[in-house]
């Protein structure tokens, strides 16, 4: 959802205004989140892992759609016989799991009082709260962790006295498709606002070959999907929360500790990783290209280079306003080859790189993992015992 955000303190810019925020900390946590993490706080933030072999190619209409698609998803397999045409390969296990947590149906009125609102249903749940032949409304609570979007919340110490200003900017937009009997075709995307659409329209192709119970039952109406920031009425709906909440723990200091703690350190250094987004286009399957990142950095601590497919290439539509892929949120399958990257001059690398899946696999192991990612035993084995 987020598309950029700029933090203010004392007036002073701390963290500048990034566009496509979400893709630099979607690979963030990608690989700092721990299989605990994803489990503790994957369903709160709306996060779960994509499949990686979810992703498909194909370059005419489908039932998925066109261009790459990573919304096959998995079908229940207890009590129900697997279709023979269903690929076990490309189902999209992350999506599934999103699903599980906004299409609850429930207006709450049967749910104790305890935890829930006679008027507004289930309290700040995502769910979908109302449904008819025309029109069908989620309601999704969106809950934004500050350490997640920006490394500065990570290392801030106690602040006092200190004003904070934060801008973010969401990404919202709508598309229109109309689907045939055997294809999803690419939709035509508008932008409300920033630049990627944060949902997805699943696939046609039915999960299971004795129940249609997940299979998107669109038929071949006119379809709009529009996602925006709501805090009153939507289509006859209340929303739960009408205005944004911000928690942050407060403390108070007998004045003897509040002394002694400013003497130990009265001025503090705060050091955190700030990022900066780039973006070029034009490259070409085979083509060699060079990019200047900048000549007016210093401290450059890593790159992160995320290749996306032209909207040409794509069957006609910007992979970040797809319906049908998570393109913002990851990157589209591109090798590099003979890659290298040049830093005041010098080559980092004395060889050009054949940048294959060893390599990536290597670069991806260390990336924001304690230690670079040499230490084992952290983590409880999966030997059950």
């Amino acid at each position: 959802m987020i598309h950029s955000m700029s933090v203010e303190v004392n007036n002073q810019t701390i963290v500048q205004q990034t566009p496509f925020l979400n893709v630099f900390r979607s690979f963030k946590a990608r690989t700092s989140f721990s299989e605990s993490d994803v489990i503790n706080h994957g369903n709160e933030i709306g996060y779960a892992l994509d499949t990686a072999s979810s992703w498909v190619f194909f370059s005419g209409n489908s039932l998925s759609g066109k261009g790459v698609f990573k919304n096959e998803y998995a079908p229940p397999t207890e009590g129900h016989a697997l279709s023979t045409n269903w690929d076990l390969g490309s189902h999209n296990e992350g999506l599934r799991k999103c699903m599980e947590n906004t299409n609850k149906f429930s207006s709450g009125k049967s749910k104790p009082d305890v935890v829930t609102d006679a008027t507004r249903g289930l309290i700040f749940q995502s769910r979908c709260v109302s449904k008819s032949a025309t029109s069908v409304v989620r309601e999704v609570c969106a809950k934004l962790c500050l350490k997640y979007l920006t490394d500065y919340f990570e290392k801030v110490p106690l602040l006092k006295g200190s004003t904070m200003r934060f801008l973010i900017n969401t990404n919202q937009a709508e598309v229109s498709l109309t689907p045939t009997a055997n294809t999803l075709p690419v939709a035509q995307a508008s932008v409300l606002s920033c630049n990627a659409f944060p949902l997805m329209v699943t696939s046609l192709k039915a999960p299971t070959a004795t129940s249609s119970g997940g299979k998107n039952t669109l038929g071949t109406n006119a379809v709009k999907l529009s996602v925006d920031i709501v805090k009153s009425r939507q289509n006859g709906h209340q929303t739960s929360l009408t205005s944004c909440r911000l928690y942050a723990p407060l403390y108070k200091f007998n004045p003897f500790a509040e002394q002694s703690y400013l003497s130990l350190a009265p001025t503090k250094r705060v050091e955190y990783d700030d990022v900066f987004q780039y973006q070029f286009s034009g490259v070409n399957a085979g083509d060699t290209f060079n990019f200047l990142v900048s000549n007016g950095f210093a401290d450059i601590q890593s790159v992160l280079v995320v290749p996306i497919l032209s909207s040409t290439d794509n069957g006609g539509m910007n992979p970040f306003l797809s319906p049908h892929g998570t393109a913002g949120a990851t990157p589209d399958s591109i090798p590099l080859q003979q890659f290298n990257s040049m830093l005041t001059g010098v080559n980092l690398f004395l060889e050009n790189s054949e940048y294959d899946f060893s390599a990536f696999s290597h670069q991806l192991a260390s990336s924001n993992q304690l230690n670079g990612g040499l230490t084992t035993g952290l983590g409880r084995s999966n030997w059950e015992i």
